[in-house]
């Protein structure tokens, strides 16, 4: 046998074993490899799995899937696949339940995006990303995407939830320069320099005043010393004036008119000095 005819033979023999790996069964079929080959076998319907495989003298056995698994399909698997948790802090929400033929149905929380599977059948989500300070919210995040954040331009400012930057209040009196993370402060109300002197000032007050007050009620005391004495009688006031060398005035003297100094004596009028009037008329005597 030649070189080439013997090349040929063994490509053929390959080929030959490739066959016999890839044997073809029907739709509702599934291979079985054994040690005397493959063979084809019966699936079991969906909401099952089999529990013995088929031989040369009986079919497949199967038997229904256990609680908290599931298959969908027509399979020759020997285990259901376990049902999908949609429980809080998986961040997924259960829309339905799972049963033996189905899967549980999930999708993302608020605030969270899917990240494997598909909006109404998530089987993965994630949190929203937040924006730090000095970004703001370029697009709000949706179950199905994260959160796009922007950068703030000079002159504006935003603490990392805005969806816009806002410009930096214009302060009459500063205090604080904005930033790109926070807003300008204002002074408002007076400064603590300024309550400093308003304080002195009303302790000064709250000295002075009353020293004034007692000065002014002093001098009042001694105009008071300098007023004349003040007698009634007969519709008519006489006043003596004070004089501080002259004896006390006598109290039983009574002027009502001038004609009266005229009669009354030098006894009487001296030493002190008298001012005699009535209500409509008034006259000076010594």
């Amino acid at each position: 046998m030649t070189h080439g005819c013997l090349k040929n033979l063994v490509v053929l023999m390959f080929c030959t074993m490739l066959v016999g790996t890839t044997r073809s069964c029907l739709q509702f079929e599934y291979v079985l490899r054994t040690d005397q080959g493959e063979e084809c076998c019966p699936k079991c319907v969906p909401g099952h799995r089999v529990k013995t495989h088929c031989t040369e003298w009986q079919s497949t056995s199967c038997i229904a899937c256990d609680e908290g698994t599931y298959m969908d399909k027509y399979n020759g698997e020997k285990q259901c696949f376990q049902c999908l948790n949609c429980a809080e802090g998986t961040g997924l929400r259960e829309i339905s339940s799972c049963i033996n033929t189905r899967n549980t149905v999930c999708e993302p929380l608020e605030g969270f995006f899917c990240v494997s599977g598909s909006v109404d059948r998530c089987v993965a989500a994630q949190q929203h990303s937040t924006c730090a300070p000095g970004r703001y919210i370029s697009t709000a995040g949706t179950s199905s995407t994260d959160t796009v954040c922007g950068d703030c331009s000079e002159g504006t400012f935003s603490d990392g939830t805005f969806k816009s930057c806002q410009n930096h209040t214009q302060c009459s009196r500063l205090q604080q320069p904005g930033t790109i993370s926070s807003d300008s402060v204002c002074v408002e109300g007076l400064t603590p320099g300024e309550w400093a002197g308003l304080v002195a000032a009303g302790i000064s007050a709250g000295i002075c005043v009353p020293l004034c007050l007692l000065s002014k009620r002093i001098c009042c005391k001694r105009k008071e010393t300098r007023e004349p004495r003040v007698f009634h009688a007969n519709n008519a006031t006489c006043e003596a004036l004070v004089d501080e060398a002259a004896p006390p005035l006598p109290s039983a003297v009574v002027l009502t008119d001038k004609a009266l100094l005229d009669d009354a004596g030098a006894d009487v009028l001296h030493p002190p000095r008298f001012v005699c009037f009535r209500m409509d008329q008034l006259s000076w005597g010594t």
